[in-house]
């Protein structure tokens, strides 16, 4: 059966939490770019597990690119919410790249053995720029064939920038690339305010095809987790502020509660 252009837009990759895939109907749309904002202590990282261990469920490969965790520490909160349960014979279809790690140990002959394409001080200079990034994936997608990609975070990468302009470009080829590899790509990034609305660089939302603001909140002396879509193309999704529950299991969405 030949599958029509809105066909392909429309289809959708699931989340793997209990109600984000009801408020965005049925997921993320496949092959796109997926803007996650939050302030620290909201779920972000977790969110992307999520999305992973969905994928390995179904016999996805997925990769996780952290640039401010240790693996050891990813896998240390896969298993205290249950995630490595959840993905059960399948966990090693969820591969986890350190490069905070390589940032500290790799010396320049491994980064070039990695990458490939920098060569002497450029490798020095470019070690956590989007190129790089994009070189680095280039290789990785030799060997495998991921579904699904996240990346954590966008921050750690826009710092090393000193012009905005510069940033925004290589974000946004970055993206193009993305997509052109096919691949679900959900990009971390932090906010600078409660609601996630306020990104660091204030053009990530920009370059998404979607764009969800996760909240942690002082109401009353309490601290409240939320979820908001402000965009997702192609896709009639839920515009409400819905509460984030964090527990054994990871994520749960209450997607027919209010906040308040």
């Amino acid at each position: 059966m030949v599958t029509s252009k809105v066909d392909e837009k429309a289809a959708k990759m699931k989340s793997g939490i209990p109600g984000l895939d009801e408020i965005t109907g049925g997921g993320y749309p496949a092959g796109g770019i997926h803007i996650i904002s939050g302030p620290p202590g909201s779920g972000k990282s977790l969110l992307g597990l999520h999305f992973l261990v969905e994928g390995a469920r179904n016999g996805e490969t997925g990769i996780y690119i952290s640039l401010e965790e240790t693996e050891a520490n990813i896998r240390k909160s896969m298993v205290g919410f249950g995630l490595d349960e959840l993905a059960g014979d399948n966990q090693d279809r969820v591969m986890i790249i350190d490069l905070t790690n390589m940032r500290e140990t790799t010396d320049k002959m491994n980064w070039e053995a990695l990458r490939g394409s920098l060569r002497g001080d450029a490798i020095e200079r470019a070690v956590v720029s989007f190129r790089s990034l994009q070189d680095f994936l280039t290789n990785i997608f030799k060997i495998h064939t991921p579904k699904r990609i996240v990346v954590d975070s966008i921050v750690a990468i826009g710092l090393s920038y000193d012009k905005p302009n510069e940033m925004r470009e290589d974000l946004f080829c970055f993206c193009a690339f993305l997509r052109r590899e096919g691949v679900t790509s959900l990009l971390i990034t932090e906010s600078d305010d409660e609601g996630g609305l306020h990104t660091r660089f204030n053009s990530e939302g920009f370059v998404g095809d979607s764009f969800i603001a996760m909240g942690l909140e002082n109401v009353k002396g309490e601290l409240r987790r939320s979820i908001t879509v402000r965009k997702m193309r192609f896709t009639d999704h839920d515009t409400a502020q819905r509460p984030v529950l964090l527990g054994k299991g990871g994520i749960t969405v209450k997607a027919d509660a209010g906040m308040f």
